[in-house]
């Protein structure tokens, strides 16, 4: 097949959101923000995050978590994925090394040995070649530190996936398809 140059620099990675019962609030907030989505882009290519912008009508006037929320069980590995600034978010970055020294439990504020960059997810480890490999080409961009406009990688979209109730997709791993809202999905149903 023949591709052009701007379909050769599309590419997707694959993040796992964590337990509920972990970090509800981050996981919630990062599900609002996929769907809600707008716009982003990887805007700093730091040595041990990639961090993103993004615009979304659930932070639209840069609305931020409600809290740090950070657990001991879900700590800052290598490819988890979590929130900038203080408040938390909407920024967001991907860990490229275990960040728990530099985001997690007392390494934001002196007074306050107990807060941590809030957590949401990981890479997914059923798709990790692929996922690093699309890290690894965003991570080469020539320029580090925080990026010129130019050099911004766009996130053109966000695409929550849910498993499908009609069964696997072959060799006993689940089937995940796009999730799609219940209002568009019954609107588009009656029109048709």
């Amino acid at each position: 097949n023949h591709m052009n140059a701007e379909d050769q620099n599309k590419d997707y990675f694959t993040i796992e959101v964590a337990p509920m019962e972990l970090i509800p609030c981050s996981v919630f907030y990062f599900l609002e923000m996929v769907r809600t989505y707008q716009s982003g882009s990887f805007h700093r290519n730091a040595g041990h995050v990639l961090q993103a912008q993004a615009k979304t009508e659930a932070t639209h006037g840069h609305k931020s978590m409600p809290f740090q929320e950070y657990s001991a069980y879900y700590p800052h590995a290598k490819y988890t994925t979590g929130y900038a600034g203080r408040p938390s978010g909407p920024g967001w970055y991907v860990s490229i090394q275990d960040n728990t020294r530099n985001h997690g439990p007392g390494t934001q504020q002196d007074h306050n040995p107990y807060e941590a960059d809030s957590l949401f997810g990981k890479l997914t480890e059923d798709d990790m070649e692929h996922n690093l490999r699309v890290i690894n080409a965003i991570h080469s961009v020539p320029q580090k530190g925080w990026l010129d406009k130019e050099n911004h990688i766009q996130i053109p979209k966000l695409t929550l996936l849910v498993q499908s109730s009609s069964g696997g997709g072959g060799n006993g791993c689940p089937l995940w398809i796009p999730w799609k809202s219940p209002v568009a999905s019954s609107s588009s149903s009656s029109s048709q």
